[in-house]
């Protein structure tokens, strides 16, 4: 936590602009010699109000003033060089020049026809010759501005028209016949359904199809794509219509199969639209790619006695744009078969019996299995021998297509086996497990290690020696031996600053790399240097037992207080046996300082400006001045002191560098200024307590209070409000200035800003201002204003966000010139005489 204190003082410049306005005279160019008249301009804006002509929106008008030199009528000029001007023609003495040919040359063009005049009996189109309008010369539109239209009789009645293919209200299979009565509200159309007779009503679409895999298994799923070319149409849908060939509606060989319902009467079908709006297909040009998973089809059949379809057909159809629907083509069928995987028996096991002793090789036998359940077209048969010298689970494999197997045991002693099958779908249950002695002794069974010496730091055992099979024989076997006492201790040292408890992983925690510290105990450490890796990560060996402490003291000079903030497993790391692994992760402060920045406005220090602008801001950012959305930056002065950003690279006073050594020698605008200032005005005294009522004098309200305020309250739209208050005054809630409003505190003494406060609006002037802290980086809030804020004596910034800081200022400031704008009379009458100090 770090504090940040200047004498600070934020002043808002208004520039205000002032337009001279008035006529310029222009003395004519005279060629034939002799003294020339004039011509005058009147320059006005389209919205009334004189300006000057190179004013933006200037409009200005020439006219004649007198005839020096001049004939002014109001014929144009035809043999010698004239200037028009309103009313008449000023023709100069001297010769005419001729006028500057017509440019560019534009050719005629029709507009569209316009709609017909009538609906039936006949009526009539127009278009005109102005798209665009010949001009300079061009050429002229070519051909009739009007024609006939809507030349049918009205109200006849109409005959049935030819078979029209699907569509309308008939089945996708039939074809319709329409036939008009009168297309202008006589009777309406009328259309019947007849038998899908006609071959060509049923164009040739399909070219072919693909299937991936034939075989769909259960949690799994296979691709069908149809492809097609249509003869004059385009397609409009693709359609896959599924059957059930074990549900036929003749005996083979007339087998037709019949469609699967999974809803009563309703034939379950796929459709891929054009456009784009269907799921589970995706399509390329004229071909159309659908995903089949097992769980859309492993549904009972309604068609077939509510049966699970197994055996399943796909006939592949396409809808075109003209309403025409495909037939059917053996080119897009594809068959498929549904199925359900079951896992093999369990393997029964013949040899060795249990518990035998055997050599260096074991053949391990058991029965050839006889049911490998269904494999789903899989092809697959073998076991799976598992063995190891830990009773289950037993995770040493090989595969074998063999009832038999011939083990080498890695190592003598007792050896557990077992097998299972699998059938390429689904594994089958383990057999019961076995297990055989393979003889290799005589070897010792070493008893548990002692306990460690605190004198040595070793620790010994003793064993017992045997063989694994048969007859013990331990003739000259040692049976005793010792080790050194050794323990690690491991962890991570982490960033902290944003973390009020241990993370549960540290994924995404900014750790802390590459950094040396200490770790002591009554024995010294067995590898040195201790320090983090890359990864924030270390491990360091030491013997046990004993204790052990940290000592981090060197991450002061990286950036960090060197207490830790968080010790997640403790503070030290006792040890009392051996090969002990004891966890210790630390989460350090990191030693943030709070900033501040100002947005579109200035900003003045008497004894100088303090901002340390982290470098890990974006480079357009790295300012105590930024610019606005508008582009309106700021200038920072100081009377003495400087200005101090922290030297990193790419920070600056602002984007225009825009700085004075300026001091303001003059009066203190502070709350005696303003009394006395506003002594003749009407005033409201105020309890101090609450918002106060608004009953504006002259479009403002001046209140007055002596002693200690708290303001809690905003200022709504329209409201302009100035608070004298002779005391201190507390800002304990968020105040916030509608746009149109204003809002001025003007304090004899200090203004402080709680620390629960992050946003405030308005002019705030004081002997002292202090911004509040919650004295924790973790819950600090960032500190807002928007307008004016004035401290005689000082401004204290008091925010630290720890590593929020790295991102965005603890104290943000800016300009509002709505407030300048909206401010009463009484606040604007300040005079102030700028000496430049430095050049």
């Amino acid at each position: 936590m770090s504090s940040k204190r200047a004498m600070t003082v934020l002043v808002c410049l208004v520039l205000m602009a002032v337009a001279l306005v008035g006529a310029r005279q222009v003395r004519a160019a005279c060629t034939g010699g002799g003294v020339c008249g004039y011509t005058n301009t009147i320059c006005s804006f389209p919205g009334g109000g004189a300006c000057l002509p190179e004013q933006l929106g200037c409009t200005c008008t020439p006219y004649c003033v007198g005839s020096k030199g001049f004939n002014c009528d109001v014929s144009p000029c035809t043999t010698s060089t004239a200037i028009a001007v309103q009313g008449c023609s000023c023709v100069q003495s001297g010769g005419c020049t001729a006028p500057p040919p017509c440019t560019p040359v534009v050719a005629g063009g029709w507009t569209s026809w316009s709609k017909c005049s009538e609906p039936c009996g006949g009526g009539e189109q127009t278009r005109t010759c102005t798209n665009p309008a010949p001009s300079c010369g061009g050429a002229d539109c070519v051909g009739a501005s009007s024609k006939d239209c809507n030349t049918q009789p009205c109200c006849t009645v109409g005959t049935w028209g030819d078979d029209v293919c699907g569509g309308g209200v008939c089945d996708s299979h039939e074809m319709r016949q329409v036939k008009t009565d009168d297309p202008v509200n006589c009777s309406p159309p009328s259309e019947r359904c007849i038998d899908d007779e006609v071959p060509a009503c049923r164009p040739d679409v399909c070219d072919s199809s693909t299937i991936s895999p034939t075989v769909l298994v259960k949690d799994n799923s296979l691709e069908i794509t149809v492809t097609g070319t249509p003869p004059e149409s385009t397609i409009n849908y693709f359609q896959l219509s599924f059957y059930n060939t074990d549900n036929l509606y003749l005996p083979p060989p007339d087998d037709n199969p019949k469609p699967i319902w999974f809803t009563a009467g309703t034939h379950y079908e796929r459709m891929c639209y054009a456009d784009g709006s269907s799921s589970g297909c995706s399509i390329n040009g004229n071909s159309a790619t659908f995903t089949i998973s097992y769980d859309e089809l492993n549904h009972p059949d309604l068609n077939w006695g509510s049966g699970y379809p197994v055996n399943i057909q796909v006939n592949g159809y396409f809808g075109l744009a003209d309403g025409g629907f495909s037939r059917f083509d053996a080119n897009c069928v594809e068959s498929f078969n549904m199925c359900a995987p079951t896992s093999p028996s369990v393997p029964i096991l013949t040899s060795p019996a249990n518990g035998t002793e055997t050599g260096l090789t074991v053949t391990l036998d058991w029965n050839e299995l006889g049911n490998w359940g269904e494999d789903c077209g899989a092809g697959v048969r073998n076991y799976l021998v598992y063995a190891d010298q830990f009773i289950g689970p037993i995770t040493r494999r090989t595969t074998t297509t063999a009832t038999s197997f011939l083990f080498v045991p890695t190592d003598v002693g007792t050896w557990y086996w077992r097998v299972r099958a699998y059938n390429g779908a689904e594994y089958g249950n383990y057999s019961p497990e076995r297990s055989f002695c393979v003889e290799g002794g005589p070897y010792v069974a070493w008893g548990g290690w002692g306990s460690c010496s605190a004198l040595t730091h070793k620790q010994s055992r003793t064993g017992v020696c045997s063989e694994d099979c048969g007859t013990d024989d331990c003739v000259g076997v040692p049976i005793y031996e010792e080790r050194d006492c050794v323990g690690t201790i491991m962890g991570y040292l982490f960033d902290a600053s944003t973390y009020s408890t241990c993370p549960p992983s540290f994924s995404g925690v900014p750790m802390i790399e590459n950094q040396s510290f200490a770790i002591s105990g009554t024995w010294p450490l067995i590898n040195l240097p201790v320090g983090t890796n890359a990864s924030g990560y270390y491990t360091e060996s030491v013997y046990s037992p004993g204790s052990y402490s940290f000592d981090f003291s060197a991450l002061a000079g990286a950036g960090y207080v060197a207490i830790p903030r968080l010790s997640c497993q403790g503070s030290t790391a006792d040890f009392v046996t051996n090969a002990e692994t004891i966890g210790r992760d630390f989460g350090f402060w990191r030693d943030y300082g709070g900033w501040w920045q100002i947005i579109g406005g200035d900003v003045y220090g008497g004894g100088g400006i303090e901002s340390i602008i982290p470098v890990s801001m974006p480079a357009g950012e790295r300012y105590l001045i930024e610019e606005d959305a508008n582009g309106n930056g700021g200038l920072a002065q100081y009377a003495s002191g400087g200005i101090e950003l922290g030297g990193g690279a790419g920070v600056y006073v602002s984007d225009k560098e825009w700085q004075a050594e300026s001091g303001y020698g003059g009066q203190d605008i502070n709350y005696e200024y303003y009394m006395a200032k506003m002594g003749i005005f009407d005033k409201t005294e105020w309890d101090g307590s609450s918002k106060p009522d608004y009953n504006p004098i002259d479009g403002d309200e001046i209140y007055t209070h002596t002693g200690d305020v708290t303001i809690d309250f905003s200022v709504d739209s329209g409201e302009k409000r100035v608070f004298m208050i002779d005391g201190n005054v507390l800002v304990d809630s968020n105040v916030t200035v509608a746009l149109g409003s204003h809002l001025a505190v003007i304090s004899s003494g200090i203004i402080t800003f709680a620390d629960n406060v992050g946003e405030v609006h308005g002019w705030w002037v004081g002997d002292r201002i202090v911004i509040e802290s919650t004295g924790d980086e973790a819950t600090d809030l960032q500190f807002r204003g928007e307008g004016s804020f004035v401290g005689w004596d000082a401004v204290e910034f008091n925010r630290d966000r720890g590593l929020t800081n790295n991102t965005e200022p603890a104290e943000e400031f800016i300009y509002r010139p709505d407030l300048m704008v909206n401010a009463p009379d009484s606040l604007k009458f300040s005079r102030y005489i700028w000496r430049e100090m430095v050049p």
